[in-house]
């Protein structure tokens, strides 16, 4: 695809404006799949359902797919600077919405879901800036074994809720 666009613009048959049109239509699915700003929080609210179900959708399957695209589509994307730029800064203002965002949750659910959204957007940000390695690396190895154990075994971490808590509190007293 990155071989005939070339030609294309090279021949002036398409204008380069519309290339860079046609690279940001197609870079709106990645922002939607990988929970990158402004569709930034449909993953926190995904993560309300079953510890399992938080597991699958941490994992790379459901969550990296928009990075995959991203890293698929590179060599369309660095056709066109305006295209690149625009990855960069939506993958860097995810990262730090996602990190802010996450510091204030109370809901350790919610908050291993926005700091899987800002990861996700260090990863986008990665290859905005042109590291392909980096950005796609970071994506498919470590980030979807991590962001699966992380999503399971947090429901260890909240199974105490308030009431038990309170008993145990009354029980040690």
């Amino acid at each position: 695809i990155a071989l005939r666009l070339n030609v294309l613009l090279e021949a002036n048959a398409i204008p380069v404006e519309l290339g860079v049109l046609f690279a940001l239509l197609v870079f709106m699915g990645p922002i939607s799949k990988s929970a990158q700003f402004p569709l930034h929080v449909w993953l926190p609210d995904a993560m309300e359902g079953p510890t399992p179900i938080s597991a699958l959708i941490h994992a790379a399957t459901l969550v990296a797919a928009g990075i995959f695209l991203t890293a698929r589509m590179f060599p369309v994307f660095e056709q066109f600077e305006t295209v690149m730029t625009f990855i960069a800064w939506t993958g860097g203002i995810t990262a730090f919405l996602g990190a802010t965002i996450a510091v204030t949750q109370v809901d350790l659910k919610k908050a291993l879901a926005y700091s899987t959204v800002s990861q996700l957007g260090y990863m986008m940000m990665a290859l905005g800036v042109g590291s392909y390695s980096a950005g796609s690396f970071r994506g498919y190895i470590p980030d979807s074994n991590l962001n699966a154990q992380k999503a399971l075994t947090s429901k260890n971490s909240i199974g105490l809720n308030s009431l038990q808590w309170q008993e145990v509190q009354l029980q040690s007293a």
